[in-house]
């Protein structure tokens, strides 16, 4: 086994060489799931590409290097940073190839976007690698090489409306990602070239047949679930100050409770009835008792009509809500445009002191306690104000647990050639065996990978049992 680098075609490092131009005192490549990762190394005076790294010669974004094991390429990255040492050695940082999906960015709006007919994250990631594409020379053009498609993968509208205007695509698969969550990938194939593009959702993850044993190949293991962010219970408001609504919890169908929520609780001041009529007086020059239900006091009355109206007018909109003004209550076209016009102003004063509500998962608070924190979404304004639901389920989907991680240093005998095999990597799932530690035969996701270039036998990796949704 051997290892080797190129830099921009041309070898200066190789392991097997007994040249010392192509020595490195240091170098190691750091592989993370579902990002860039580095290669960082320290390049010798003498070295066959010194002057290259010299931080005065170095072309940064635009050096590529790629590392070999015997003659697949395992790693592909562009200078990113360099420093000149006092012993004239040379540190190079250098990251993931990843990374060029933050050099192409859409052109358009949200709203401009013309949205594949079948929505998936494979029809989407094919059409963002699409945009990428269009806008780049034919070096760093990227083929799809696998993504998950399956029942877990699909997507509404709605799961799009978070894309950032002008995002770049990076931030744009990253987008994807949050919504279903698993790990991006892109290599480069030795024989042709080409950069090649892989997602795989958490439930799609390959799994490697050789485990890791306490006894075998096990030196250390350290095992934590970390509740810093747990929280069982949440109070969401969108961007623009608004809660979620009982109607929006309707769609939360998978949590079994939600707190209370009346409209009977107000608690005005006489300076906020006297405000309250000046808006009302501003908004209805009409005899206002004869166009409202009436069970009760006036203000009352208003308040509860107040409600409705504006559930109407969130859920079915203006033009549906003017319609019913008209038929129901007799408003003219001129009145029921006045109303909507000035219809927040109001709202600001008949709105009920406890309108906003708590949603949260029972089985989370039986085991865990009531975590309470109050959420806003700024990126929701009030005129998405329905999808607080989809962020909200989305939220308690990933807080509602801790985090648990398992950092393991093992022998990887595969890849010392004493077994037969894959060698471990990330974005695999992979069984311990270590009832110690209580892991036996869990499946854990390999995360993070430090691969020693110059010692192998040092390599060491990180593992997770669960791991909070995240963007790339």
């Amino acid at each position: 086994m051997s290892y080797r680098a190129l830099l921009n075609g041309v070898e200066f490092f190789n392991t097997s060489s007994s040249k010392n131009d192509l020595k490195l005192m240091a170098a190691s490549v750091e592989y993370t799931a579902g990002a860039a990762g580095q290669f960082t190394f320290t390049v010798p005076y003498g070295n066959v590409k010194y002057d290259r790294f010299h931080p005065d010669n170095t072309r940064f974004y635009k050096d590529f290097l790629d590392v070999y094991k015997n003659d697949k390429i395992i790693f592909s990255s562009r200078v990113t940073g360099t420093t000149l040492n006092f012993d004239l050695s040379i540190n190079v940082v250098s990251e993931g190839i990843l990374a060029i999906f933050n050099d192409t960015s859409s052109d358009k709006l949200i709203n401009d976007i013309d949205f594949p007919t079948t929505l998936t994250m494979k029809t989407m990631m094919e059409y963002v690698i699409g945009e990428h594409n269009a806008q780049v020379g034919d070096s760093m053009k990227v083929e799809v090489e696998y993504i998950t498609d399956d029942s877990e993968t699909a997507l509404s509208r709605n799961d799009l409306e978070f894309f950032v205007d002008y995002g770049t695509t990076y931030s744009r698969l990253s987008d994807l990602v949050a919504v279903v969550d698993g790990y991006c990938s892109l290599r480069k194939e030795a024989s042709d070239g080409k950069l090649y593009f892989t997602y795989r959702s958490q439930n799609d993850l390959p799994s490697i047949s050789h485990p890791i044993e306490l006894g075998t190949n096990l030196i250390s293991l350290t095992y934590s679930k970390n509740t810093e962010e747990l929280v069982t219970c949440i109070t969401p408001f969108d961007g623009d100050g608004y809660p979620i609504s009982p109607r929006d919890t309707e769609m939360l169908d998978y949590i079994d409770s939600v707190d209370d929520y009346n409209y009977r609780d107000y608690n005005y001041s006489a300076a906020d009835e006297e405000a309250l009529a000046d808006a009302v007086n501003g908004i209805f020059y009409f005899d206002l008792v004869s166009k409202i239900p009436r069970e009760n006091d006036l203000r009352t009355d208003l308040v509860k009509f107040m409600v409705m109206i504006k559930k109407m007018f969130d859920e079915k909109g203006e033009a549906e809500t003017q319609q019913y003004l008209r038929s129901n209550y007799n408003f003219d076209q001129g009145e029921a445009d006045l109303y909507l016009v000035r219809f927040n102003i109001a709202m600001s004063f008949v709105a009920p002191t406890s309108d906003a509500i708590s949603v949260y998962i029972p089985s989370a608070v039986k085991k865990y306690g009531r975590i309470c924190q109050t959420i806003t979404f700024d990126e929701i304004s009030y005129e998405q104000h329905n999808q607080l639901a989809v962020l909200s389920k989305r939220y308690l989907d990933t807080y509602t647990k801790p985090e648990g991680e398992a950092r393991i240093e093992v022998v990887d005998m595969a890849n010392l050639g004493i077994i037969n095999g894959k060698e471990y990597d990330v974005a695999y799932k992979i069984r311990v065996n270590a009832k110690p530690h209580s892991l036996e035969g869990h499946a854990v996701v390999c995360t993070n990978k430090n691969a020693n270039l110059l010692d192998p036998s040092s390599d060491q990796l990180t593992f997770i049992s669960y791991k909070r949704k995240r963007r790339l």
